[in-house]
């Protein structure tokens, strides 16, 4: 993208072009976009911030559900979160992987919620205080700043947190032996309810040319 548009920030018809989410297009036909656009940036910014929260949230919650349960619940909360963009305001063009990065974060208070005995209260406590800090900080940003996608935000958000519920198992051989089962269902579930609620959505008011 960067070297197509040779500018650290792409145009528009770029991004777009690469995949980027928007409703006369996306709602025409062209689902794909709903995970195309989990990948795509607008600048160099946008993705940087994107990979180090990422690194900062991902590497413990990754540990907690498996390689797997992870790569499953990023996916399934960047897919819902760009359900609700597109749901929400679907004549705005909207990219990035804000709502899996958010999902991560909420599952990783999903699980908490049912295994809070897993984690040391020495690193549990700060964990927590630094995660509500990163996604309120984000949330009130979002509002104040036009531009951002708090839909995706919000929508990858609640998603984690159900994902995070969903994959909480006691830190031990036997419920690790058994993730297969919690992936499984998470996995179903994951496709069934995006590909059932984009199903339900509106056409934008105009067409793609």
């Amino acid at each position: 993208m960067l070297a197509s548009s040779r500018s650290l920030s792409p145009m528009p018809a770029t991004v777009l072009a690469w995949g980027a989410n928007f409703g006369p297009k996306t709602l025409h036909g062209e689902w794909w976009r709903l995970f195309a656009a989990m990948f795509v940036h607008f600048n160099i910014l946008h993705i940087a911030f994107n990979m180090w929260a990422l690194a900062n949230l991902g590497q413990l919650m990754e540990r907690l559900v498996g390689n797997l349960g992870f790569l499953l619940l990023y996916l399934v909360s960047g897919l819902l979160g760009s359900v609700a963009s597109v749901a929400w305001n679907p004549e705005v063009m909207s990219a990035g992987a804000s709502g899996a990065v958010f999902g991560v974060g909420g599952a990783l208070l999903g699980f908490l919620l049912l295994r809070r005995d897993s984690i040391p209260a020495v690193v549990l406590v700060p964990l927590r205080n630094s995660m509500f800090s990163f996604i309120g900080f984000n949330v009130v940003f979002g509002f104040l700043v036009p531009g951002i996608d708090n839909a995706a935000h919000l929508g990858g958000l609640a998603t984690g947190i159900g994902c995070g519920l969903l994959l909480s198992h006691p830190l031990t051989h036997e419920g690790v032996r058994r993730r297969w089962l919690r992936n499984t269902i998470l996995l179903i579930v994951g496709v069934a309810i995006p590909a059932g609620v984009f199903r339900l959505l509106p056409e934008p008011r105009w067409h793609s040319s």
